[in-house]
């Protein structure tokens, strides 16, 4: 039963249509204010979200922001989240090499993987 999900995660398969993935760990009692300085940011910028998803842990569970763009993000949000009090640390996953990052930040990257042993066994017809 723990297995059972209600609906499909799209950060599974975000990566292969090159979307980066943020996920923000915030402070306890910092949430609603840092919601809304994301937000802000988001705005300010422009960025165009494929997904936002956050969760406001109760008491001894983690607080995150998890968003995920379309593309790369802008230097400038980064610069931005990391005058955030309140952010604890930032997660980014992506496709691409990121030059610019902030204090709280930390990389993975995840290469583009856009074959299979399926089409590789397939003969052309």
């Amino acid at each position: 039963m723990e297995n059972i999900k209600s609906m499909a995660d799209i950060k599974n398969i975000s990566l292969l249509m090159g979307d980066e993935i943020l996920t923000i760990h915030i402070s306890i009692g910092s949430f609603q204010r840092v919601l809304m300085e994301i937000l802000d940011i988001i705005k300010k910028y422009s960025v165009y979200l494929k997904e936002i998803y956050s969760y406001n842990g109760d008491t001894g569970k983690e607080s995150y922001i998890r968003i995920i763009f379309y593309g790369q993000i802008s230097p400038g949000v980064f610069e931005e989240l990391d005058r955030i009090s309140g952010i604890k640390k930032i997660d980014i996953i992506s496709n691409e090499n990121i030059e610019l990052i902030c204090r709280k930040c930390e990389v993975k990257i995840c290469p583009k993987k856009i074959s299979s042993k399926l089409s590789k066994s397939r003969k052309d017809i």
